[in-house]
């Protein structure tokens, strides 16, 4: 069972997803939404939490991406953003999962945090294969239909 108490006192990283079970805790969230009307219904239910919600999508560039007739949405890295104190990331944008974590990978070195991922089964091994690079492994616990990665804290 996972302790959702570790993530205290620290900064929280949330991608599409509004993760309520984590915003009852009093730490700063980050909550980075690509839908306009989601994030604007999240900036209302959020007044008065420590809650930043941001209209756009996290990736692996910096660009503006347009979706069609007159939409458009914002790409940034999260590694552009002076975000301290990370101990926590969740990613609930399924099929860019990759992008969004070479755009963290900066964020991600310097503060070591847990990493949940919701993603399908199918893309799994590519996403293993890549936060092993940054010293990760999964830790075999599921919360909900998050897989959780760890950081490399255990002795050989």
């Amino acid at each position: 069972m996972l302790n959702l108490d570790k993530y205290k006192n620290g900064t929280i990283i949330i991608v599409n997803d509004s993760f309520d079970e984590l915003r009852k805790n009093k730490e700063l969230i980050y909550l980075f939404e690509n839908d306009k009307i989601r994030c604007l219904k999240l900036m209302k239910e959020t007044v008065g939490e420590n809650v930043i919600v941001l209209n756009c999508t996290l990736g692996d560039t910096n660009m503006e991406h347009y979706i069609g007739e007159n939409k458009s949405n914002i790409v940034v890295k999260l590694d552009g953003f002076s975000i301290s104190d990370v101990k926590l990331i969740v990613i609930n944008y399924k099929n860019y999962e990759i992008k969004v974590l070479k755009g963290a990978t900066k964020t991600i070195i310097r503060n070591t945090p847990d990493i949940f991922i919701n993603c399908d089964v199918e893309n799994i091994t590519k996403i293993e294969k890549y936060v092993t690079k940054l010293g990760y492994r999964y830790s075999g616990i599921k919360y909900m239909e998050y897989f959780v990665f760890e950081a490399k804290r255990w002795k050989n």
